[in-house]
């Protein structure tokens, strides 16, 4: 005979019986072992643990999806404008300093050299990571805002 588990939906294991005669599409070399039946088992185990402890957070998550949507979307909300932003400031920036030469008639920059790009690039970065850090602590400090106001509501204490 031949122990399987079986995971249910009540976080609890169960088991079947079946023959060691019966395995249809084996050959008799190939019917399990109780060595592999136990191992299997145990990744069984292992999977369902897993499983349980990842529903367990999402369950115990405080975060809704409102508040996964202000932290997803004001970091990249305020990323995507200072980018705009400093694009606009740089191509503004030269066309005061190189007059009419600095773009064409559709905005191309036309005298972008290699220690240019490289300025521009560098300054870019600067100013998207010093904005999207600041992005990032204003989003979690509104969260913990609008849990702190719940909780006040319900009667909770506020972590």
């Amino acid at each position: 005979m031949v122990e399987v588990w079986i995971a249910c939906d009540n976080n609890s294991m169960t088991h079947e019986l079946y023959s060691d005669e019966i395995h249809e599409g084996f050959s008799h070399d190939e019917t399990p072992t109780s060595a592999s039946v136990a191992r299997t088992r145990e990744q069984l185990r292992s999977i369902d643990s897993k499983v349980n402890s990842m529903r367990s957070r999402i369950k115990n998550d405080p975060d809704d999806a409102f508040d996964k949507l202000i932290k997803f979307a004001l970091p990249t909300i305020a990323g995507l404008i200072i980018g705009k932003l400093t694009e606009f400031a740089w191509k503004s920036g030269k066309k005061r300093i190189l007059g009419d030469k600095a773009v064409d008639d559709e905005g191309n920059d036309l005298t972008d050299g290699i220690i240019a790009s490289m300025i521009f690039a560098a300054l870019s970065a600067a100013i998207g990571s010093l904005v999207s850090n600041l992005a990032d602590r204003s989003s979690a400090g509104i969260v913990n805002l609008r849990h702190k106001r719940a909780a006040r509501k319900s009667g909770k204490h506020a972590r």
